[in-house]
């Protein structure tokens, strides 16, 4: 959000006392344009902006600058094995100590 909008709804949630109504959840909703299954973020980011008024002034940062990898990260990322390796419990279709699929019949269990 930006800060214009984040001063609007405090002001919103402020001229409803306050309280979680109806009129003030639809109000904000249709000023401010926060979808329902956004409200509860936006309950905690009015607790936050009472407690610290500041950062209502503040802006998120841009995505583009978090996604640079650097060549230390890109070699380690290339050096990851995969979240499932090892976990042989919970395979769809485990195989033996052989490397033979368990549970099938003869023909699923050649491929």
């Amino acid at each position: 959000m930006l800060p214009e909008q984040k001063k609007e709804a405090v002001a919103i949630f402020a001229k409803h006392k306050k309280e979680w109504t109806v009129d003030c959840v639809t109000e904000l909703s249709e000023t401010v344009k926060v979808q329902m299954k956004d409200m509860q973020h936006l309950r905690v980011c009015l607790d936050a902006a009472e407690a610290d008024p500041s950062h209502l002034d503040m802006v998120a940062a841009a995505p583009a600058a978090a996604t640079v990898l650097t060549a230390e990260g890109a070699e380690a990322a290339a050096a990851m094995e995969d979240a499932n390796h090892g976990l042989v419990n919970f395979q769809l279709v485990p195989k033996d100590p052989e490397g033979n699929l368990l549970f099938c019949d003869d023909k699923a269990g050649s491929e």
